[in-house]
């Protein structure tokens, strides 16, 4: 295997890109015309400098292809962009190239994603807090007034 610089899997039945060699690194990989509905964002880095093929596949375009599509267009090492790059599905977007893909629900920044993942806990267990406490006082006047039913102390 270090030997190996090129890996043309094109014309099969592939339908998913788990077990690819990463290492050494490749200069060539054709995955093109099979059964690839996406690709990992990990893989795309992995390949570095490698010519990828990988058009006429039947992409799901979601958030996860979108990542293709930022790494085609920002190399020219991907071949057959954007003319092989459609999407399978969903239906309404069956079709569209890859490369016009806009997808909003995909836009937020990992800033504002990180934000809020700590923030809605914070808040959760403020409030859960809040009514702890609030449960709290209200046992604490109950026991002090069963223990002294005058309602006067002392």
């Amino acid at each position: 295997m270090r030997a190996l610089a090129q890996l043309l899997l094109s014309h099969n039945k592939l339908l998913s890109l788990a077990g690819i060699p990463t290492y050494p690194p490749l200069s060539l990989l054709y995955v093109d015309h099979n059964g690839l509905r996406g690709v990992n964002g990990t893989l795309l880095a992995s390949l570095g400098r490698a010519s990828l093929r990988m058009g006429d596949n039947p992409f799901h375009c979601d958030c996860q292809v979108l990542g293709l599509s930022r790494h085609a267009r920002s190399s020219s090492r991907v071949l057959d962009w954007p003319e092989g790059y459609r999407c399978q599905g969903p239906a309404a977007l069956r079709g569209a190239e890859l490369s016009s893909l806009r997808l909003p629900q995909c836009d937020a920044s990992p800033a504002l994603l990180n934000v809020l993942l700590l923030f809605v806990p914070v808040l959760v267990s403020l409030s859960l807090a809040r009514r702890c406490a609030k449960r709290h006082r209200a046992h604490r006047q109950f026991t002090v007034s069963q223990s002294d039913p005058s309602g006067k102390n002392g």
